[in-house]
């Protein structure tokens, strides 16, 4: 009985197997089935329709969108938009007589995309402006146009706009020159138009009659093929008067791969720009309105090295005022380095003996010294002209006038200004007891007056005092500054650094923040503005373990400080 109920419905276990199989075998296929509509999709041309340039596709159907990409042979794109056909209008790129540019197509529906089998190369037949024209007029002097390309008299119109105003019009030719007259009423940028005989523009020059001139402009920092290690690149800069913007270019080969606007004088590079082993063109342009044509330009190059830079060599006592017979010391914050030194003056690459212990100081000497480790670049050369002999040193300190920077309220942080003002009363306590000279900021004053003060008072060292912050409030840690790697305050900041960080109560991997290069980014230790500054940011005033150290221990990290000054220049 039972063999004759599975006979009577083996045939409807079949019929769902089946079907199973069909459902399942259509999930899988439904997307090919789906992508049916882009088999074959291709460019088949390009070419003008109607005077109009247009990429000319076939082989997809009910498509909602295409996507057009031109990009020129160093893969820049120049081009970028959408089309609802298949007939993509692309008249609005401007090429150069003989230009050659690679032209690639995406359709997409709502949910698929294809992209056409071929990449179509094309080069521009039609005439433009010769790059060398100039984008200046000279006063009572005819405008002179050169004009590159073959191309048939009577078929092509010239003409000159002032906004949307035509001054000028005449049959193309290769060598046009336009009187000075028809220029002389219009003050600013005008622009040439190659028109086709349907009147659509082929090519355009933008040129400028009395126009505002901004000044020469100049990189000033990273120096001209500076390795550097991959790390945020600041760069800064002087001049460019009258400019209204400030964009740096950054180029790797004739690729562009970052734009930037400045501001204040200097820009910062993101560290995701860069690949190692590469060299890298910084082009900053100072810009007026939008007249890109006549910016002043500067240009650097950029080495970023792969190997990670050594720090630079420190001396534990203030070398220009050092008591006879002193023993120094010579340390990097690079974990197995070797250090190398002369004290003759001579390269300690290439004549350095290796630095064992102690050097006791007798006289006057010059001393040279490097870091280097297998596998990293060396440090910058650190010089230290040491001057035996002692003097009463002369300290200016400047702690925080930013009121408005509040923190930690449950721990009794109130502001920036307060907090960082009473552990500056504990260093000034504890630096005269040492017999220092002591002078204070007024922080109701501005920056520019501390710094002509710490000038005028002769200060030894200019001590700005900061606490930190973090935009999502969950950063912590100890920074100090110093403007670059030849700062003559680098030694003190690192001791000053290393002797607070030891009693600092949050150490992890990320509170090690360390000694900074400003590399002009910092007013007080700026090193044009002063050549003895440091800035410190002891911790963060916003994340709750560190507020609450800053507000309990202002007497322990006040004395820190003040010992740490005190010992550098042998005033304890």
């Amino acid at each position: 009985m039972k063999k004759l109920l599975r006979k009577k419905y083996l045939p409807f276990y079949f019929l769902v197997i089946v079907s199973i199989f069909i459902v399942i075998s259509s999930f899988f296929l439904l997307p090919e089935l789906k992508s049916v509509a882009f088999v074959n999709f291709k460019i088949v041309n390009v070419e003008p329709i109607d005077g109009l340039l247009t990429v000319v596709c076939e082989g997809s159907e009910e498509i909602s969108n295409y996507i057009v990409t031109v990009k020129d042979l160093n893969d820049n794109i120049l081009l970028e938009q959408s089309s609802q056909n298949k007939r993509i209008d692309i008249s609005s790129l401007h090429l150069n007589y003989g230009e050659t540019v690679n032209i690639s197509v995406t359709a997409q529906n709502d949910k698929y995309h294809k992209t056409a089998v071929n990449t179509y190369q094309y080069t521009s037949n039609n005439p433009s402006f010769n790059l060398q024209n100039s984008h200046l007029t000279t006063p009572n002097e005819a405008q002179v146009f050169q004009i590159d390309g073959e191309f048939a008299e009577n078929t092509y119109t010239f003409l000159i706009k002032y906004q949307d105003l035509t001054i000028y019009t005449s049959s193309l030719s290769n060598t046009l020159k336009v009187p000075y007259s028809y220029l002389a009423g219009y003050n600013g940028r005008l622009t040439a138009y190659i028109e086709n005989a349907e009147h659509q523009i082929v090519s355009e020059f933008r040129f400028y009659n009395n126009p505002t001139l901004v000044g020469d402009v100049t990189i000033t920092s990273p120096t001209d093929n500076l390795a550097m290690v991959k790390d945020d690149v600041l760069v800064t800069y002087t001049g460019g008067e009258h400019a209204t913007k400030f964009i740096l270019d950054v180029y790797l080969g004739a690729k562009l791969v970052g734009s930037f606007t400045a501001e204040d004088h200097q820009v910062t590079i993101p560290a995701k720009t860069f690949k190692t082993d590469a060299t890298y063109k910084l082009t900053l342009k100072a810009i007026y309105e939008d007249y890109v044509e006549i910016a002043k330009t500067s240009t650097i190059n950029l080495i970023i090295d792969s190997n990670t830079k050594t720090l630079p060599v420190t001396i534990d006592y203030n070398y220009q005022n050092l008591k006879p017979n002193t023993q120094i010391s010579l340390a990097t914050r690079t974990e197995g380095a070797t250090i190398k030194y002369t004290l003759n003056g001579q390269n300690p690459n290439k004549y350095g003996a290796t630095y064992t212990g102690p050097i006791t100081i007798t006289e006057d000497v010059t001393l040279k010294c490097v870091a280097v480790k297998n596998k990293q670049g060396s440090s910058d050369i650190t010089t230290y002209n040491i001057h035996v002999g002692h003097k009463q040193p002369v300290i200016y300190l400047s702690p925080s006038n930013q009121s408005k920077n509040f923190g930690v309220k449950s721990v009794g942080y109130t502001n920036e200004r307060a907090e960082m003002n009473k552990i500056a009363n504990y260093v000034e306590e504890r630096l005269k007891d040492y017999g220092f000279i002591v002078y204070r900021n007024d922080p109701t004053k501005s920056m520019d007056v501390w710094i002509n003060e710490s000038h005028k008072y002769g200060a030894d060292l200019h001590f700005a005092i900061h606490s930190n912050a973090s935009t999502d409030h969950h950063s912590k840690g100890m920074e100090i500054y110093v403007d670059n790697t030849q700062s003559k305050t680098l030694s003190i900041a690192t001791k000053i650094y290393e002797n607070l960080y030891a009693i600092y109560p949050n150490k992890d991997a990320t509170t090690d923040r360390g000694i900074k290069f400003a590399e002009g980014r910092l007013g007080e230790v700026r090193s044009s503005n002063l050549s003895n500054g440091i800035l410190i940011e002891i911790a963060h005033h916003d994340y709750l373990e560190d507020a609450k150290w800053l507000v309990e221990k202002q007497k322990e990290i006040g004395y820190n400080i003040a010992d740490s000054i005190a010992e550098y220049y042998q005033m304890r």
